[in-house]
């Protein structure tokens, strides 16, 4: 698949995951009196040794569970039920949405009618962040697609990051129907989220290539237990809509055998890579597949954990954990990603999206302090309206003042390396035209691109004798015609090596051009820095040619003189 197919598949997934969290977290409040439409069933069940059965773990008190009389210890059996309800057996049902279940202690066999209610405003808000990092980590991806989908490397990163999300939207705690045909969909691709491991292997393959005997054998090790586990995980999905197979011992910790090596092998594959590499490689191996191990330990460690524990305040604060981790991970690549450059993305995350993301957060909070204000004053039709309007002068006179202040944040936490860099460059084609000499010239200049952009350079000068480039060589030719940089990758037969060639031109001509090759962390070249590297190439060929208008002029006085002399010498001839 070429680079534009790659680009378009990835950012269609990336705003499919976007829009399902988005959707989840409406999900939490849009009911009435902005309650869960999801609601909870009070306790935690997990696979039991009998089969059919759930058995539950542990009971929340004063909730639905609870008040319906059901204890820890009771066997659900799930063939009592329609294949919708066990499908809310296995997740959440609809609040409100009252459900009959028969269960087993002992000898004795009961039924109890469940009304789930929603979970508590606090529960809720603490599980927030959740939603909010599944939209940044496809948001990040997003970025990762558009600029280098090119790239087989970022190309798995991204998928990584988009299986993940993928995953995570469609975990069944998250979301509910009362469509049969909703959840079983929302299951099969949950279901397939076990992929993401094996794309992380992939990812860490395509560092340090050629990977050694031993690293593929993880690699394909790997592939075949995600391949288990996946079929597995549809396997339970249609045990629990036809009940031909047993999808409680599908849930089992025997089971979950496959996907739990699956992880460990893509842990090796992760270790070898990274041993693997040197250098810068060994850095960008490390910011890419290190946060791949965080979000994938909790995430799919929180969702497993929640069939073992027997506390119901530790299963949610096992989830609390994973929220807050899917928030921090993806806040934390993007900070490196801007600050390492490991991505060219300072000119699409710009002072215009920045005040945007400012002025999106300052208005959500003062929507809700006037929700709150609103709630707190709900019997003063008068005390609402003063609240609305207090709130609207301070949004109006805090939005500049904010901004000024984002201004400075970003230039001086985000871009603070990227403008110290590119300043460094201009500076130095300001001060080129005050050096008197050649060679410090081009050695400073070259010293200051390297230390600049980190990147591999040298400087062609025409004029030299050992230049040993054709005048016909197609890259001249453009610069010569063109006077703008030119990408040499578009020029296969040219004795130019590198990545991008900047003209140096003097008084219309072309004086030779500054060759820049690939980056030590392999990132692109952004705009703003090919400006201001074109600027020094522009000031250090018209510092050259001061110096070859200098040479030239003493070159004539030289012929003069000689002429003179020689003329002298005829005279003196003929005298004699």
């Amino acid at each position: 698949m070429k680079s534009a197919g790659w680009r378009a598949l990835l950012l269609s997934l990336c705003a499919i995951v976007a829009l399902t969290a988005a959707v989840d977290f409406s999900l939490e409040f849009v009911g009435p009196n902005s309650t869960s439409l999801v609601g909870q069933w009070g306790d935690t069940v997990g696979a039991s040794s009998q089969p059919f059965h759930l058995i539950v773990l542990s009971i929340d008190p004063g909730h639905g569970a609870d008040l319906a009389g059901v204890r820890p210890g009771d066997l659900i059996d799930i063939r009592q039920n329609p294949a919708l309800e066990r499908f809310w057996l296995f997740g959440q049902p609809p609040t409100g949405q009252p459900v009959t279940i028969v269960t087993r202690r002992g000898a004795v066999e009961s039924r109890h009618t469940i009304l789930p209610l929603t979970a508590t405003q606090f529960r809720v808000l603490l599980l927030t962040p959740a939603w909010f990092g599944f939209i940044w980590i496809a948001l990040f991806a997003a970025i990762i697609a558009w600029r280098r989908s090119d790239n087989a490397q970022m190309r798995t990163l991204c998928l990584v990051l988009v299986a993940f999300g993928v995953w995570g939207v469609t975990n069944q705690h998250y979301l509910s129907s009362t469509h049969l045909w909703f959840l079983i969909i929302a299951a099969a691709i949950n279901a397939l989220g076990s992929l993401t491991i094996g794309f992380w292997a992939a990812c860490a393959g395509t560092f340090a290539p050629p990977p050694s005997r031993i690293r593929r054998t993880a690699q394909l090790l790997c592939y075949a237990l995600v391949a288990i586990s996946a079929v597995m995980g549809l396997l339970k999905v249609a045990g629990i809509v036809t009940l031909q197979l047993d999808p409680i011992a599908l849930s089992s910790t025997v089971a979950s055998l496959p996907f739990i090596l699956a992880c460990l092998t893509g842990a090796a594959c992760t270790v070898f890579a990274i041993t693997a590499a040197q250098g810068a490689e060994r850095q960008r191996a490390v910011w890419s597949l290190v946060p791949c191990v965080v979000l994938i330990a909790v995430g799919f460690g929180a969702e497993g954990v929640q069939g073992v524990v027997r506390s119901y305040n530790v299963a949610w604060g096992v989830y609390w954990v994973a929220a807050a981790t899917n928030i921090i991970t993806p806040m934390l690549l993007t900070y490196v990603a801007i600050t390492r450059r490991l991505l060219d993305i300072g000119f699409v995350l710009n002072r215009a999206a920045v005040f945007a993301i400012v002025s999106t957060i300052l208005i959500a909070a003062f929507v809700v302090v006037e929700w709150v204000a609103n709630e707190w004053l709900s019997g003063s039709h008068a005390g609402s309206a003063i609240v609305g309007m207090v709130v609207a002068l301070l949004l109006g006179f805090s939005i500049r003042y904010v901004h000024k202040y984002a201004d400075r944040f970003v230039d001086h936490v985000l871009f603070h390396k990227r403008h110290e860099s590119e300043a460094e460059l201009r500076r130095f084609a300001h001060e080129a035209g005050f050096i008197t000499d050649r060679q410090t010239l081009l050695e400073r200049a070259l010293s200051t691109v390297k230390s600049s952009t980190g990147a591999q350079a040298s400087f062609l000068v025409l004029d030299d004798v050992g230049a040993g480039v054709d005048e016909n060589d197609p890259a001249l030719v453009a610069l010569r015609a063109w006077h703008k940089p030119i990408d040499l990758d578009r020029f296969p037969n040219s004795s130019l090596h590198g990545q991008f060639a900047f003209p140096m031109v003097a008084r219309g001509e072309l004086l030779g051009a500054l060759v820049c090759g690939n980056k030590a962390d392999s990132e692109v070249y952004a705009p703003d820095e090919s400006e201001a590297l074109q600027m020094l190439a522009s000031g250090v060929g018209s510092a050259l040619g001061l110096f070859s208008r200098d040479g030239s002029t003493s070159n004539g006085s030289l012929t003069g003189a000689i002429e003179e002399l020689r003329a002298i010498a005829r005279d003196l001839r003929g005298l004699r």
